[in-house]
C-alpha cells in the first residue's frame, strides 16, 4: 500500500499517466518510492520520493539518482 503523503507528492504524475507508485525498499527507517514513467516516454532523473514519520519528501536530481542506485 502506498501512503497517501506519498501520493499527493506524485499527484500530477499519476493524474497524467495513472497511479503506477512503486515501493523501492527501505533503509534507516526511511521508504522510498518511484514512479516508473511508461517506456515510450522520455524523462530525466528518476522521480523518487522518501516518506518517514507520515510526511513525503521528493528528492531530485543528481540525488535522486544516487538513492536509486542504493536499491538496484
Amino acid at each position: 500500500m502506498i501512503p497517501e503523503p506519498v501520493q499527493e507528492a506524485f499527484r500530477l504524475l499519476i493524474d497524467l499517466y495513472g497511479n503506477k507508485v512503486k515501493r523501492l525498499g527501505e533503509r534507516n527507517g526511511v521508504s522510498y518510492f518511484i514512479f516508473p514513467f511508461p517506456e515510450d516516454c522520455d524523462t530525466g532523473f528518476p522521480q523518487i520520493v522518501s516518506y518517514q514519520n507520515g510526511k513525503a519528501t521528493p528528492i531530485e536530481g543528481f540525488d535522486a539518482v544516487k538513492n536509486l542506485g542504493k536499491f538496484r
